[in-house]
């Protein structure tokens, strides 16, 4: 009994005031919207396991009254055992329906979005608040097909922003493979103007090629060209949609990515997606000494109105987690991905969890280009 005459001692209640006539505690300003008995919250043993008491009914349901109940704070007890001390709202984190604010939220919410890649959206919808997860191994492709769904998103959802955290290529090196997928022609190195950029070089890709671009051109003249020359016009595409388009490649650990991505979530942008590559490299060790880092990601996704899109290498963080905890699952197949040439098939396991089995996508990239179709 002392036990718990201590712990309800300690129940703090904010702007509460008492009623000298009968010493009951008033919750309301206005004497019409009273309660006559506080919420009482007790230790039982347990880590976190509170009940409300004598929590009296609103009359006639009177939704308009729940607002004025959701100022007033209660700060639970600190758990000795634990020394843990939870601030909790109880009203506002369990509020009942309000019709007007769910109607409002569902207007709010984000559709399914597409990936801009046919084949690929005939089988799936990147859900919002959900994880959608590509694994493979290293050089079958994950980082290529990650960078043109991040690019198709961002031409077709004009509105949103999208992020993308790189934990494999430095972000110039992500920009140049963006600005060479964005492009609808490859150079050809016959072409004068082309030839006198790479020495008669033979051997140059196209991405060596904008390589030397960048390298030996001045600003304006590369924008010149871009709106003159078809095979530049790639990088006017890209300009055009690179103010929405977010890189950041400082390889935070698990805590300070979550910190990031709640920043992106709490700014005044409208984020389409976030896009994490190569989570297999997230420094975590300090936090976390399995793979529940991934459960962490899923469970943290929810509170957020856009999904997240990620790559991993299943050789480090198991098929079977990754899967159990993604909403999308993709496998890349190609293993002979860097010895591509022209336009080749670009292989995916799609796995359907609602019905267990899985099909084989077959999709199309420009080698050149590095584009998927």
């Amino acid at each position: 009994m002392e036990r718990e005459k201590e712990l309800k001692d300690k129940t703090v209640l904010i702007d509460k005031k008492k009623n000298k006539k009968d010493d009951k505690t008033i919750l309301f300003n206005d004497p019409d919207k009273q309660l006559e008995k506080t919420a009482e919250i007790f230790d039982t043993g347990s880590l976190f396991d509170s009940t409300v008491k004598d929590f009296p009914d609103i009359s006639d349901s009177d939704s308009s009254q729940f607002p004025d109940i959701l100022q007033y704070r209660r700060a639970a007890v600190s758990l000795s055992d634990d020394k843990l001390s939870i601030d909790r709202n109880f009203l506002k984190d369990a509020s009942p329906l309000i019709f007007k604010d769910f109607l409002k939220a569902i207007k709010e919410e984000n559709p399914p979005l597409m990936t801009g890649i046919e084949n690929l959206d005939k089988l799936i919808k990147i859900t919002p608040s959900y994880l959608t997860s590509i694994s493979g191994n290293s050089g079958t492709g994950k980082t290529l097909l990650l960078l043109n769904v991040f690019l198709n998103m961002a031409d077709i959802y004009k509105d949103f922003h999208f992020i993308f955290y790189s934990y494999g290529e430095k972000k110039i090196n992500i920009e140049k493979l963006l600005i060479n997928i964005a492009g609808s022609i490859k150079f050809d190195i016959k072409d004068p103007f082309i030839s006198e950029i790479i020495k008669n070089s033979i051997s140059a890709s196209n991405l060596d090629i904008w390589q030397q671009i960048f390298k030996n051109m001045d600003e304006d003249k590369i924008i010149s060209s871009a709106n003159k020359r078809e095979d530049m016009s790639g990088l006017k595409f890209f300009l055009n949609l690179s103010n929405r388009l977010h890189i950041v490649d400082k390889c935070y650990n698990m805590d300070n990515l979550l910190k990031s991505i709640e920043l992106f979530n709490s700014s005044h942008l409208k984020i389409g997606a976030i896009f994490i590559d190569s989570v297999h490299n997230i420094p975590n060790r300090q936090i976390f000494n399995s793979n529940d880092f991934i459960y962490l990601i899923k469970s943290s996704s929810l509170r957020w109105n856009f999904p997240l899109i990620l790559s991993y290498n299943p050789a480090i963080h198991g098929k079977e987690q990754i899967f159990e905890n993604s909403f999308n699952y993709l496998e890349t197949e190609n293993n002979d991905f860097l010895n591509m040439e022209g336009n080749s098939n670009f292989h995916i396991k799609y796995f359907n969890k609602s019905s267990t089995r899985e099909e084989k996508i077959t999709l199309s990239i420009d080698s050149d280009l590095m584009n998927i179709t």
